[in-house]
């Protein structure tokens, strides 16, 4: 299957105006309308007639990519396409694209329910939220869709009953309108696994929730599989439901999911912290369950035809939900390996019709993005072209567009200039004469591969790899291992996310094997070859990407190679150095951000991991912890309790970041007040601050610290100043620990990547 690029529609039909001429490169947009009329467009809509031709066989499609591939604007695309209401500006829409030229029958034909589950933000969700925020975002879908075609039906709290009253609706209105022809109905689930992704990153009592309740989706199901199946006379599912004890237990014998088997579906499981907690039906479950039903319906419905087309990460979320084997998961044929994501021709077109790159810079701008960008291969082998992240392209032409300073960055990296640039120093005029790699001239410019948007996942894949190295036995050099094998039977069977850190092998694969599946899905391996016995693939070969080599992978490892220390050693031993030791590991980590937050979220995702390997639950860390409920409501940042013997160490963080200090103020020339921004950045330099000195660095007048000594005000505040209200502020809060046999205090001042670790309480 071939997919032309396509980034200004030719051929229009009589009476249509032309588009304009003047292109942007939209990377934060995910509109089909608005990429048509204002944007470069990769031509992609041949996909629609591969899932057309095929519609008798697969009506339920399912399409997984890394984040920021394109999986939303291909959504968008369908919905223009199929929706019956379009029909007047589908040729404007869609004329010059090469599905235009091959119409399909089912062009303007269906109602479209678009459940844009991507538009749910990240959060620290609870189970109870997550799955409310999917009913809620399903639900609203739902009212858009019964207001746009004019429906009548009941939006209930649950998503699947309001989707069921929705086709009920669309069968109501074909019998009953006679202007109304279109009988068929197309579902859009896009990014479906947002909010499994997310609460896979909480505490551990919320994902071993979460586990609980999938797991009573999953027993539920086969208990009503056997039940099914046993009702038609097949033997062996009778022998089965008599005999499984695992299923037994499940549908008889679990008192946590009796209550939710028999048809209630909120009953009570025991958390981590041995608390009885609600238990929840999955709604992504309940979704799907609802589409498989309906689907095989539909006709008593009185419509025409079901179709669904989903997009997301990976397919463990899928897995979990467990019901919806009519889906058939495309990801990994090579005939859609090339649907989402840039060829080299896309590439070199679009930097063609850019506006700022000239002839000569072209071909080495293209090279340069092949570097970095070019190393995406899904299931495919050697056999189908690499592509470019497509966002990350996207995103370097819009700069290079409307940037001067990253196209004056951009000349300079690539040695010749861009149109409206500054003039070339005479370092890069000797580049271009030397004819050296563009690559080895400098480090590209933060815009350039900003990953803000492109690893929104990547702490996930970073936090079960921490929890998994605490308890392996192989390294991260196998991990990494450049054509490392993966069985290719793995992807037939979608593991769920309990079995990700099972010390036990599931369907015969290994659990580092599951791993690498997992960051294939997220963009971080990707595949290079595949071995074949007998013309069947039997496995995959995978190595790094590119980008996640040049500025993932390899910190990565480096970061999560250590199992993660036990918090009993600031228990044990609470001194100056080890609460420091321990505190500057979390700089280390998967953490990018160096302030309270940052050091916060480390040591809790730090605590996680050690608690998963250790299965102890006398130690406790908690940060960001509330103090009291009155009117002055204090907080810690760090807490670490030992119940049993009771003690308590209690940290307070500062951060003050380098745009903070008031370079203005300090004596010395300008190469001194350098070496010094040098040492705060934790770079080389020829000066070496001593504690007394960095406390004596002068902070600007718009810096209001949380607290300061009674009597001092806001002016000339040196960085001592912050360190004593910190003081004053954690011996407040110390009063609130009065009764605790042995107590100590420290107060971690980091001025930008400069730490200063002061003791306020020691036993």
């Amino acid at each position: 299957m071939g997919f032309v690029p396509s980034f200004l529609p030719t051929g229009l039909a009589p009476g249509l105006e032309p588009l304009p001429r003047k292109l942007r490169f939209l990377h934060n947009d995910c509109d089909f309308r608005t990429f048509r009329f204002h944007s470069f467009f990769k031509d992609n809509s041949l996909f629609i007639r591969y899932m057309d031709d095929r519609l008798l066989e697969r009506p339920h499609v399912v399409l997984l990519r890394p984040p920021r591939f394109g999986k939303s604007l291909m959504c968008s695309m369908l919905a223009a396409y199929y929706d019956f209401l379009g029909k007047e500006s589908f040729d404007e829409l869609f004329c010059g694209l090469g599905i235009h030229r091959q119409l399909t029958d089912e062009a303007s034909q269906c109602y479209v329910i678009e459940m844009q589950l991507s538009k749910i933000p990240q959060g620290a969700w609870s189970v109870e939220g997550a799955f409310d925020a999917v009913d809620q975002c399903v639900n609203l879908a739902l009212q858009r869709f019964r207001k746009k075609y004019g429906l009548s039906f009941e939006v209930v709290h649950d998503c699947a009953t309001t989707l069921e009253n929705a086709v009920t609706a669309v069968g109501q209105a074909t019998h009953n309108d006679e202007y109304v022809s279109s009988n068929k109905m197309f579902i859009i689930i896009d990014e479906y696994d947002r909010v499994a992704n997310s609460i896979m990153s909480q505490e551990a009592s919320v994902v071993g929730l979460y586990h609980a309740v999938v797991k009573k989706d999953r027993d539920t199901a086969r208990v009503l599989a056997d039940e099914e199946t046993a009702v038609q006379g097949d033997d062996k599912s009778v022998a089965a439901s008599q005999g499984d004890d695992k299923i037994v237990t499940a549908a008889q014998g679990d008192d946590n999911n009796v209550t939710a088997a028999e048809g209630d579906d909120r009953g009570t499981v025991d958390a981590a912290d041995g608390k009885a907690q609600p238990l929840f039906v999955s709604p992504i479950r309940r979704l799907y369950s609802a589409i498989k039903e309906l689907s095989a319906n539909r006709l008593k419905l009185n419509v025409q035809s079901i179709r669904s087309f989903t997009t997301g990460i990976s397919p463990v979320a899928l897995a979990d939900a467990s019901l919806f084997n009519v889906g058939t998961n495309i990801t990994a044929l090579p005939e859609v390996s090339a649907v989402l994501g840039f060829t080299a021709a896309d590439v070199e077109a679009a930097i063609e019709v850019s506006t700022v790159v000239p002839e000569p810079c072209r071909k080495p701008l293209l090279e340069l993005m092949r570097g970095w960008f070019n190393d995406y291969r899904f299931f495919t082998g050697k056999d189908q072209p690499s592509l470019f992240h497509p966002m990350l392209c996207m995103m370097t032409l819009s700069n290079a567009q409307i940037d001067m300073s990253f196209r004056n960055d951009l000349s300079k990296i690539l040695g010749m200039r861009l149109l409206d640039c500054d003039a070339l120093s005479a370092e890069c005029v000797d580049v271009v004469e030397d004819g050296r790699d563009v690559e080895s001239t400098q480090p590209l410019p933060p815009a350039f591969v900003d990953l803000s948007n492109v690893t929104v996942h990547s702490d996930l894949v970073a936090l079960l790899a921490r929890r998994w190295a605490a308890v392996s036995s192989f390294t991260y050099e196998e991990l990494f291992a450049v054509d490392a094998v993966l069985p290719a039977q793995l992807l037939s069977v979608a593991f769920k996310h309990s079995e990700l850190l099972s010390p036990s092998d599931v369907h015969d694969c290994r659990r580092l094997d599951r791993l690498r599946l997992l960051m294939v899905y997220h963009g971080l391996l990707t595949c290079c070859g595949v071995v074949k016995v007998k013309g069947v693939v039997a496995s995959y070969l995978l190595r790094p990407t590119n980008l996640s080599t040049r500025l993932f992978v390899r910190p990565l490892r480096t970061q999560l190679a250590a199992a993660p220390e036990s918090p009993q050693v600031l228990l044990d031993s609470p001194t100056t150095a080890t609460v420091a030791s321990y505190l500057q590991q979390m700089t280390k980590s998967s953490v990018r951000r160096l302030n309270e937050y940052g050091y916060q979220q480390g040591v809790l995702k730090w605590y996680e991991s050690w608690l998963t390997s250790s299965g102890r639950s006398d130690i406790t860390v908690t940060a960001e912890c509330k103090l009291n409920e009155e009117d002055a409501v204090r907080y810690s940042d760090i807490v670490v309790r030992d119940s049993i013997r009771d003690r308590v160490v209690v940290v307070e963080l500062k951060h003050i970041p380098l745009s903070m200090i008031d370079v203005a103020k300090w004596v010395g020339g300008s190469r001194r007040k350098t070496a010094v921004l040098n040492f705060l950045r934790g770079k080389l330099s020829s000066v070496t601050l001593t504690d007394e000195a960095l406390l004596s660095l002068p902070l600007v007048d718009k810096y209001v610290p949380h607290k300061l000594v009674d009597g001092r005000g806001l002016t000339n505040l040196l960085v001592s100043d912050v360190l004593d209200g910190a003081i004053v502020q954690l011996k407040e809060q110390l009063e609130l620990y009065r009764e605790v046999k042995t107590l100590s205090a420290f107060v971690l001042l980091q001025v930008h990547r400069r730490s200063v670790m002061f003791p306020v309480l020691r036993p």
